[in-house]
């Protein structure tokens, strides 16, 4: 993990910042990014970022070229937030609460296993459509008034 002062919270929108830095340079056909852009652009500091995306290309999601720039390593349109969550290691993944027969420790673990199921339904959209705006949302107009 980042830091033991950081949030989970904090880690997956930093994760989500640098994605989408890559996933636009992606779309616009610049490709590759440096580092120090990445920085820029997600206004991260240089140790969170570095760790951020050693676990993405751990994960292979990211993969850093051979001049030494990143790229978006998978399809956006399949991969899921959930899978970010889980590859940074964020809530309720491997946890087992050991069980000595009460009954607390049973109702524990059903509203564990309760949170993980929702957890996935809420993450289970793909990193394009967090990224993109909606076709079929209405785009408003700007009303110009007059000057009398």
């Amino acid at each position: 993990p980042m830091s033991s002062n950081v949030s989970a919270g904090a880690r997956l929108v930093a994760a989500m910042q640098i994605l989408g830095v890559l996933y636009d340079a992606g779309k616009e056909g610049t490709g590759a990014v440096r580092r120090n852009a990445i920085l820029r652009k997600t206004g991260g500091g240089g140790e969170a970022v570095d760790l951020i995306l050693y676990q993405l290309r751990n994960a292979r999601f990211v993969e850093r070229t051979s001049a030494n720039r990143w790229i978006l390593a998978r399809n956006p349109e399949t991969t899921k937030v959930a899978e970010i969550y889980s590859i940074l290691r964020l809530g309720f993944g491997d946890v087992r609460v050991p069980s000595d027969g009460s009954g607390w420790q049973s109702r524990f673990t059903s509203l564990i296993e309760g949170l993980r199921s929702n957890n996935q339904e809420a993450l289970a959209i793909s990193l394009k459509d967090v990224f993109e705006e909606p076709e079929d949302t209405p785009k408003l107009r700007e009303v110009q008034t007059g000057q009398d």
